[in-house]
């Protein structure tokens, strides 16, 4: 007779295998600043929430975090040391011998070989918060980080447990039998006939365990962890397909252009900036419906975006902004007298050909250092771009060239008195010359508000021509009609106007018009390549 107070459960056989990584606490403290910021703790998915720690082959440790759109991934040099407790030889034999007597699933099997064949390095999954505190507040200059992994071959008495018996076939659980002992469950829903196993009192199973420590002089802390198998599949960049790109001119283009992207999410194909790379040249583009800028730059890179019908690629908001934080730290301030200069490595991935797909996508932009262990990336949405050529007019009627600094402070006083919500502008041009030269002409901006008030205020110095409209002023005294030139009027967002002038750092600036519903075109001079468009509005 079995006592009841008997275990029902008792170890068959336990591999336990020891890694210590010896890392510098400051390199350390640095790559897990830079995964929090990545981790998404507010994801429905803890896995998200984590800081992934991983042992590679080369000897460094692993740092990686993301929230499925942006993405860190960087290594750190260490010293690692593997310990292995246990025969992974009588392991084997005892899992074998398992699954030939039923005990146990035969997938287990495979866990077991490959731990004997591959020994895949630890892994796991540590709250991204928590990790960064833990390591910022150790005392020393070197972190050790225990990873203590166990394989233990468990055999349950499972009836005696809970008086259910485990089918040798299908491995379910059953409290009854055929009347020759036999599962009467289906293997599966589509199955007609049942199973028909063996029912075994016992069961064998398999338990894979992982745990961390970090420790420092005499400080010692236990995390809790999630498995790394759960954590996401990270964006791969081959050594050999990293393109350099100057980063003076990659952050001067995203600075001209970030102001007009649209921070509305829904519009996945405004909410970033258009980026095409190729034959000498960098192009940005953004709008957000409103307004449009675009720049050119010339550049040097073996990267071209021209592949198949994609002329570019849309580099998400948020992608920018992670650039715009990067590029600066890369670049340095230079010394006095001096010219900035610095490259950048990028490098575009696409998507693996498939059945329904025409030709591969862009799926993801990486970025870094040249050379460096810290990889970033930004997910790239299937979006398609507006037609931007349609947009920019290509040629004005009229035109006015204006003193940029005074038209900037002209405008910011019109907006004090200008509606809050819509921050309309009332642009005037008045002048009588018709050929291709510049003349003098008047240029007046006022708002008026009922709530406020209204206000005025003439811009000197201000040269353009035909800055008149033709307005019909009656018939003569034959019955023929007859127009007179009378000004220009032309309704704008001061905001935009404001927003578009101060990313400029020309003395003056060229603002082309055609009709007072026509698009507002401002560029440094008549022939600049980089443009601004403002859409008017009705006042």
């Amino acid at each position: 007779m079995i006592a009841t107070d008997q275990p029902t459960s008792r170890t068959i056989a336990a591999v336990t295998r020891t890694t210590t990584v010896r890392v510098s606490r400051l390199a350390l403290l640095d790559l897990v600043a830079e995964a929090k910021r990545f981790a998404d703790a507010r994801s429905t998915m803890p896995i998200l929430a984590t800081t992934l720690l991983q042992v590679e082959t080369d000897g460094k440790l692993r740092v990686a975090a993301t929230d499925l759109l942006r993405t860190v991934d960087g290594k750190v040099k260490a010293d690692v040391a593997t310990t292995t407790t246990g025969s992974l030889a009588d392991f084997a034999a005892a899992l074998e011998e398992s699954v030939r007597l039923g005990l146990a699933a035969e997938w287990a099997v495979g866990l077991a070989a490959e731990w004997a064949v591959a020994r895949p390095q630890p892994d796991i999954g540590i709250d991204a918060k928590k990790l960064h505190e833990v390591v910022k507040a150790l005392p020393g200059n070197e972190v050790e980080v225990l990873f203590q992994e166990k394989l233990t071959l468990t055999e349950t008495d499972t009836f005696r447990e809970n008086k259910t018996r485990v089918c040798s076939v299908c491995r379910k659980r059953s409290v009854s039998a055929a009347a020759d002992g036999t599962c009467i469950d289906k293997p599966s829903y589509a199955a007609k006939a049942p199973c028909g196993g063996k029912l075994l009192d016992t069961s064998r199973g398999v338990a894979h365990s992982v745990e961390v420590s970090l420790l420092s002089g005499k400080s010692r802390f236990n995390l809790r962890s999630l498995p790394g198998c759960d954590f996401p599949k990270l964006p791969a960049v081959a050594a050999s397909a990293w393109h350099r790109l100057d980063a003076v001119v990659l952050r001067e283009v995203l600075e001209k252009v970030s102001p007009t992207i649209s921070k509305d999410t829904t519009r996945s194909h405004l909410n970033g900036s258009l980026l095409e790379i190729g034959g000498g040249l960098l192009r940005g583009v953004s709008t957000d419906g409103h307004r449009l800028a675009k720049v050119d730059r010339a550049v040097t890179t073996t990267l071209r975006t021209d592949q198949g019908t994609q002329k570019g690629f849309v580099l998400p908001l948020a992608g920018v902004n992670e650039l715009l934080k990067f590029l600066p730290a890369l670049i340095g301030k230079p010394k006095k007298g001096a010219v900035a200069a610095a490259d950048v490595e990028v490098e575009l991935l696409l998507s693996a050909p498939t059945a329904t797909a025409d030709e591969p996508r862009y799926t993801a932009f990486a970025w870094r250092r040249p050379g460096g262990d810290v990889v970033y990336s930004q997910k790239l949405e299937q979006a398609q771009f507006p037609p931007y050529d349609q947009v920019i007019p290509r040629d004005s009627e009229k035109c006015a060239v204006v003193d940029r600094v005074a038209l900037v402070a002209a405008l910011k006083r019109m907006l004090i008195s200008a509606s809050e919500k819509t921050g309309g502008v009332k642009v005037t041009l008045h002048g009588d010359e018709d050929g291709g030269t510049l003349q003098p002409v008047t240029l007046r901006l006022s708002t008026n508000n009922p709530d406020v008030g209204d206000a005025s205020e003439d811009v000197e110095g201000v040269v353009g021509t035909r800055c008149y409209e033709w307005q019909r002023s009656g018939q003569d005294a034959e019955g023929h009609k007859v127009s007179s030139r009378v000004p220009f009027v032309f309704g704008v967002n001061g905001n935009y106007l404001v927003a578009a002038l101060e990313e400029m750092t020309s003395a003056t600036v060229w603002m082309g018009f055609n009709g007072e519903l026509d698009p507002l075109v401002l560029k440094a001079s008549a022939n600049a390549a980089d443009v601004v468009v403002v859409m008017p509005m009705r006042l």
